[in-house]
């Protein structure tokens, strides 16, 4: 037996734009789990805790109890840690194909590895392909993965594919392999690449790898067949030009979806599929010889970057592969520029907005060259007319350090408030505190500021102060917990013995970036942008409720809003209207949604996309003021042409 050499994990190289790829189709979509195989392992009669039989491991592999499956169910588990990886590998005969077919889950949604092994023309051991699989949204470990594949020019995407990476949640993927190319097929998703590591002559065994970052993986049923077509690899009809760019509520009308470029292909050659919103559609294919047109009814609910996948699929040769182009979706909602940096190195970020008491709209946002690593100043600019036009942005707080997250609100008196939190990244990011600066002439200057006491290691904000009944102001904290701090002077000073906590980090949950919204009755409501440590990543915002002024909390109650830097406004009819970044899509666009009885529970709500920044992760940080119509004013950053933009909704917009 040969010896062999277990891949390691190493960060993946410049990612190439998303290319075009095909592979013949091996079964029809949705077939049983063994349709593929010789043999098929399901490693339920193998001892819990025992590394998997036959195969060779490193670190920590072993069989264990799944978490999928009926009662008993096991698989073997891959566990990283923040150490070393860890790796597994299956060994087969030598064939000039194979075919490999298993159920993957992660547990922990981290990037994972697939390698095929072969023989060389020496008859040594090496890796033939590799594959990585992570989420496409990595911050939000979104449930549709982003498959890479390695080459000698570095790594490029293959493909994005829905609820591979869902947590504990099995999906059956197909690697068809030779020395001239692979394929990965999950269900109607058929990906094919040329892309080697080494040149190998034959197939002779799969590996898997959790990296050590905290990936757990489980795999089960992993099934492998020599017998497969020496064509099985081969190229075959492939779609160009797959669209780029979506509007959501547009009307079931067929719409160009794809073109097919290859000489000599008609209609009737070829018949076609297109996945879009979650699901596949049937595709009618239109045109003259060689220049045919794709279309199908490209229906998407979802903003932000929503990839839409072609697969075609030779009459003839039952031969199929898919194309996807990495696709925007945008709402029908148009915006306006509300500021824009004239340096092309700055870029504009955070926006927050105030009406005032006599209609006059005040808007304010950090300018820095990035989004960290730099130290920013806060800009200001307002509008009389409703927000049609604006004024010229003037910077109103600067200094040594990086001012960010400005939050903007008027007290009673017409006094203004500025609150910030500060960033020495000169120390490596330290936390320098959180200030409320004052303008008592109407935001042309904020000449006192108050650094807001607390005993708590870190404080940040992102949410503006709000001003109790009884002249007490509140401004909302994070960092340890979500808190609350107390000023009972209009905000010049904030005490340390005055601070409350309102729900304290856990080792199962942090608490981040909680904002507050007074209601009519009094009620104070804290929205809670949460972290799961059993996710690894943010889901469900929490509220905590108060009905003594922000003096005690209830115990938390889990929402269906998955909010990142949200916003919250009270509407004149007692409603809230909330705008979040929504962590469940990718590259987190803006959400909106109208709580009508902030009283109840916050499920249940139409939850709507309202801007989409483009091909950025730079997103969220939303802000909304009420208009004099009764409509809303809504803010948002757009880092790609470093500008605050605005969009208007109203009331219908959200039932």
């Amino acid at each position: 037996m040969r010896r062999r050499t277990l891949i390691t994990f190493a960060p993946a190289v410049g990612l190439l734009p998303l290319a075009l790829t095909a592979t013949p189709a091996t079964a029809e979509p949705g077939r049983p789990r063994t349709t593929t195989g010789d043999t098929i392992r399901t490693f339920d009669d193998e001892p819990v805790g025992a590394a998997p039989a036959d195969a060779t491991v490193r670190g920590d592999v072993t069989v264990a109890e799944a978490p999928f499956g009926a009662t008993g169910n096991r698989a073997v588990r891959l566990r990283g840690s923040a150490a070393a990886d860890s790796a597994v590998i299956f060994e087969h005969p030598a064939a000039p194909a194979r075919r490999f077919a298993v159920d993957l889950a992660p547990h922990q949604v981290q990037p994972f590895r697939i390698a095929i092994h072969g023989s060389t023309a020496d008859g040594q051991d090496a890796v033939g392909y590799r594959l990585t699989v992570g989420p496409l949204y990595n911050y939000g470990r979104s449930a549709t993965a982003q498959v890479s594949i390695s080459g000698p020019e570095g790594t490029r995407q293959l493909g994005a594919i829905p609820d591979l990476t869902d947590q504990d949640q099995p999906t059956r993927i197909e690697l068809t392999a030779t020395a001239q190319a692979i394929v990965l097929t999950v269900g109607e998703f058929v990906f094919r690449s040329t892309d080697r590591i080494e040149t190998i002559d034959s197939i002779t065994g799969i590996e898997f790898l959790a990296a050590a970052t905290g990936t757990d993986l489980y795999l089960d049923d992993l099934a492998s067949t020599d017998r497969v077509s020496s064509e099985a690899t081969d190229n075959a009809v492939a779609a160009t030009d797959v669209i780029t760019s979506l509007t959501t509520g547009a009307p079931p009308s067929a719409t160009p979806a794809a073109r097919i470029r290859q000489p000599g292909v008609t209609a009737e050659d070829v018949t076609a599929r297109v996945h879009v919103g979650g699901r596949w559609r049937d595709a009618v294919i239109s045109g003259r010889p060689g220049r045919l047109t794709v279309s199908a009814a490209l229906q998407e609910t979802d903003i932000g970057l929503q990839p839409v996948t072609v697969t075609i699929t030779e009459r003839a040769t039952g031969l199929s592969r898919s194309a996807q182009a990495r696709t925007q979706s945008y709402p029908p909602i148009p915006t306006a520029v509300v500021a824009q940096e004239s340096d092309p190195a700055r870029q504009a970020r955070f926006p927050d907005a105030v009406r005032l008491a006599d209609g006059k709209i005040i808007a304010v946002y950090h300018s820095a060259t990035g989004h960290t690593q730099a130290n920013g100043v806060i800009r200001l600019v307002s509008s009389t007319d409703e927000g049609r036009t604006w004024t010229e942005p003037k910077t109103v707080v600067a200094g040594s350090y990086d001012n960010r997250d400005p939050k903007i609100t008027q007290l009673r008196d017409g006094t203004l408030l500025l609150s910030i939190f500060r960033t020495d990244w000169s120390t490596g990011g330290a936390n320098v505190g959180t200030f409320v600066l004052r303008s008592t002439d109407g935001g042309v200057t904020f000449p006192t500021e108050a650094k807001i006491e607390s005993s708590k290691p870190g404080t940040y904000e992102h949410g503006p102060a709000v001003e109790l009944a009884d002249g007490d102001i509140l401004q909302p904290l994070y960092g340890s917990g979500a808190r609350i701090a107390r000023s009972s002077d209009g905000g010049r000073t904030f005490a340390a013995a005055d601070e409350v906590t309102a729900i304290a980090d856990t080792a199962a949950n942090y608490n981040r970036e909680p904002n507050l919204v007074l209601l009519p009755t009094g009620e104070l409501i804290m929205v809670i942008r949460t972290y799961y440590a059993a996710v690894g990543a943010e889901r469900m915002s929490r509220i905590v409720r108060s009905t003594d002024g922000g003096r005690t909390w209830s115990a938390p109650e889990v929402t269906d809003l998955p909010t990142s830097s949200h916003h919250l406004l009270p509407t004149e009819d007692g409603s809230v209207l909330i705008t979040f970044g929504n962590i469940l899509q990718a590259q987190r666009p803006t959400y909106a949604a109208l709580i009508t009885d902030p009283s109840g529970p916050w499920t249940g709500y139409r939850q709507i996309g309202v801007f989409n920044a483009g091909p950025t992760e730079d997103q969220a940080n939303p802000s909304s003021v009420s208009l004099a119509d009764g409509s809303y004013l809504s803010f948002g950053q757009r880092v790609t042409d470093r500008s605050i933009v605005c969009w208007r909704t109203r009331t219908r917009d959200y039932s």
